[in-house]
């Protein structure tokens, strides 16, 4: 009789435990997401351990458009780096000199930009842009980051007065400039 008793508390203790563990590491990620969101201190190339050539990151923006949710991508194309945005979330693929930036709602929903915008070039080290101070040119820093897309400068109606440039060490630099189009801050952060 103490032995059955036995065995129905370890099977009750055991499927207790197995449910907890389940339920803990379900809570770290977000509404919509299979990964929790990625730490803030390591960059794009520390979480995503498949890198993609150019012809397959155009290949995953073409199927996130098709998908229209982080879930649905995420099963074609497992996502490895998630960061929280000031109004939803970006999840990040890589190759050796580009960057697949896409953009999804609170809901996980995708929002389209242009390709322009979510496919980037890398530059080679933050450190390129470490000559740039307040009160320079936009068009220093085109010179200094020969592939970069710059919305206002390309005519998109209603761009924000910013640029963001990405590096292969890991390091995002946004720029923000003023009406006559001279820098006003410069911030960089880990990718």
């Amino acid at each position: 009789m103490k032995k059955s008793i036995d065995i129905r508390l370890s099977i009750i203790l055991s499927a207790v435990i197995a449910l907890s563990v389940c339920l803990c590491g379900c809570t770290n990620n977000e509404k919509g997401f299979t990964i929790p969101v990625s730490p803030d201190d390591k960059s794009v190339f520390e979480m995503c351990t498949t890198m993609y050539n150019e012809v397959k990151l155009n290949e995953i923006y073409n199927a996130a458009i098709e998908a229209e949710t982080a879930e649905a991508l995420d099963k074609k194309f497992p996502v490895q780096c998630l960061r929280k945005s000031d109004d939803g979330y970006q999840v990040m693929y890589a190759s050796t000199n580009e960057m697949l930036i896409l953009n999804y709602d609170k809901d996980a929903k995708f929002v389209e930009g242009s390709k322009k915008a979510d496919l980037r070039r890398l530059v080679t080290s933050k450190a390129v842009f470490d000559e740039l101070k307040v009160g320079d040119s936009v068009h220093l820093v085109q010179a200094i980051d020969h592939h970069s897309y710059i919305p206002f400068m390309a005519g998109v109606e209603g761009a924000e007065l910013s640029s963001d440039h990405f590096s292969e060490d890991g390091y995002h630099t946004h720029i923000e400039y003023d009406s006559d189009h001279k820098i006003t801050s410069i911030e960089t952060t880990v990718m």
